[in-house]
């Protein structure tokens, strides 16, 4: 096989998201622009990312090989758009007792309709103006996923096992009639059919086999595969979903994932504003992210294959600069992080194969302290460590992975021993000057969850609020000045950010909502605040396909 570098490069591909598809949120912070134009260009985009593409000529058996010095792309500048407006009539009722019909391209001449008779039926071809259903052969496998050639000749589709109603499998090419199978893609992690070249001489497809996502195309002539796959682009995000517009662009339905967003806080109202991700630009999950003591820079976590060794990576960040850099891979931390009251380390929960353990993580020199040891036999999670000001104690959460009745846990470094301060639900945190802690506890009879003030040895203080029957604590955290504990207030709704005075009293929302429970931290200035979400799906386009693909010999 040829090397990258020993190819000219094809061209300069281009991605940038176009908004997010969150089901059922009410009022989401997911930002809009204005839609596309029916040629499939987006008004108003002034920033969009390149990366370089490469042409690599590589059989279906060598995709799994290494690549070579294809560079990943680099950080981008993203911005989002909101999901194109269209219009909707009735072409015919196709609903059977057995099947619904599923869509699966437009020809592009608008006239016909390729459609899917349910999850595992055949493909039809409907005719718009008519109603005319007409069945396609199956010659081959089973199809999943299809899509006409520009000249409505062919159908290329992707295969999966039955058993396995998601996820990559093999790419064919069919004729409209269904005869003639042929292969044209069958990596060994698989591959989801992206769609036809403009001009309808390649089909293209995505392949995870090199550990990062890669755009592939095959060059086909009547219906035939002709040479090798070669790559246009790496670097794409993990897909749910690919469509091709009339201009060439390709575009990719993909999940958003979990991401930490800050928003802008009002100190004296608590509404909070303007949210956006704490790196648009990282290709992974962000799932924990802490300022430092004096906010000046901040830590937050991402998390990429969970099949890896150290699934974890973190990133410090200069708040003032907004330079950042890699700290390294961790285990898997299975609850968020803190920082030090000196700002100089981290506390850091890990989870192994020996169990759960604490360690504290010095910044300048990357040093692992381990401050507490796993041992056989205690339960999974030691979660939301947080050392004392004064340096002799470790509270963290020891229980079910879920959190759910917890104990909270002083542990002493001096004794190397720990005691049981309160019995409590999945979240806490301790007041700056470390002689309090505000809990999450339920009563026992009624099962209604509350905000409690304990001291630092245990000592019950007081009830800040009590919820309502049907909603539950799922975030928490306390202002830097002791004024204000903001917390998930969770509903069958959604989740609410919520703050509430430690002295008690009605808690205010703050307009922002989740859909999931949340891991909270706030600026040491109370201006800003941090939190965790699972969001939708996010759309993305990849422009300069027919210019690499021009330069294809």
């Amino acid at each position: 096989m040829e090397s990258v570098e020993s190819q000219r490069q094809a061209s300069h591909s281009s991605h940038e998201p176009l908004g997010n598809l969150a089901k059922n949120r009410r009022d989401s912070h997911i930002p809009t622009a204005p839609a596309t134009k029916a040629d499939g260009k987006v008004e108003n985009q002034k920033q969009v990312s390149h990366f370089p593409t490469a042409s690599i000529p590589l059989s279906t058996k060598e995709q799994n090989r290494s690549a070579g010095g294809l560079r990943p792309p680099p950080p981008a500048a993203l911005r989002s758009a909101s999901v194109v407006s269209f219009y909707s009539a009735v072409v015919g009722n196709f609903l059977s007792a057995l099947d619904s019909v599923i869509s699966q391209d437009w020809s592009r001449d608008g006239r016909t309709i390729l459609a899917k008779a349910g999850l595992h039926g055949g493909l039809l071809l409907i005719d718009v103006a008519s109603g005319a259903v007409r069945s396609v052969q199956r010659s081959g496998e089973e199809e999943a996923y299809s899509r006409l050639s520009p000249d409505g000749q062919f159908i290329a589709y992707q295969t999966f096992p039955r058993e396995n109603a998601v996820g990559p499998g093999k790419v064919f090419v069919e004729r409209v009639d269904g005869s003639e199978d042929q292969l044209v893609a069958d990596p060994e992690v698989g591959a989801m059919l992206a769609g036809w070249s403009l001009d309808g001489r390649f089909v293209m497809y995505t392949s995870n086999d090199m550990g990062a996502e890669r755009l592939w195309a095959r060059r086909v002539a009547d219906g035939k595969p002709r040479g090798e796959p070669v790559t246009l682009a790496n670097g794409l995000p993990l897909a749910l979903h690919f469509a091709m517009t009339g201009a060439g662009s390709l575009i990719v339905t993909m999940p958003s994932g979990e991401r930490c967003y800050i928003a802008s806080v009002d100190p004296g109202s608590g509404t909070a504003t303007s949210p956006k991700p704490v790196n648009p630009r990282l290709n992974a999950n962000t799932i924990h992210a802490i300022w430092s003591p004096d906010g000046n820079e901040m830590v937050y976590s991402a998390r990429r294959d969970r099949s890896q060794e150290k699934p974890m990576e973190l990133y410090r960040r200069d708040e003032r600069t907004g330079a950042e850099r890699s700290l390294g891979a961790f285990p898997m931390l299975p609850k968020s992080p803190s920082w030090t009251s000196d700002g100089k380390a981290l506390i850091m929960p890990v989870s192994s194969e020996a169990g759960s353990s604490v360690f504290r993580y010095w910044l300048d020199d990357g040093r692992m302290e381990e401050l507490i040891p796993a041992k056989a036999g205690e339960p999974v999670a030691k979660a939301h460590p947080k050392l004392s000001p004064d340096g002799r104690t470790v509270y963290y959460l020891q229980g079910s992975p879920s959190g759910t009745g917890s104990k909270l846990i002083g542990y002493d470094l001096t004794s190397r021993s720990g005691t049981t301060l309160a019995t409590m639900n999945q979240f806490y945190d301790l007041s700056r000057d470390g002689q309090f802690l505000a809990v999450a506890a339920s009563d026992p009879t009624s099962k209604i969850e509350m905000i409690r003030i304990i001291t630092n040895d245990g000592q019950l203080l007081r009830d800040v609020i009590r919820l309502n029957p049907e909603e539950r604590i799922l975030g928490m955290a306390w202002s830097s000045d002791g004024k204000w504990i903001y917390f998930g207030r969770g509903s069958s709704l959604g989740v609410e950010i919520h703050r509430v005075s430690p002295a008690g009293g009605k808690s205010v929302f703050t307009g922002l909502r989740t859909g999931a429970m949340t891991d909270i931290s706030l600026h040491p200035n109370g201006t800003k605040i941090a939190y965790f979400d699972r969001g939708g799906s996010d759309l993305w386009r990849v422009d300069g396909i027919d210019e690499a693909l021009a330069k294809l010999p």
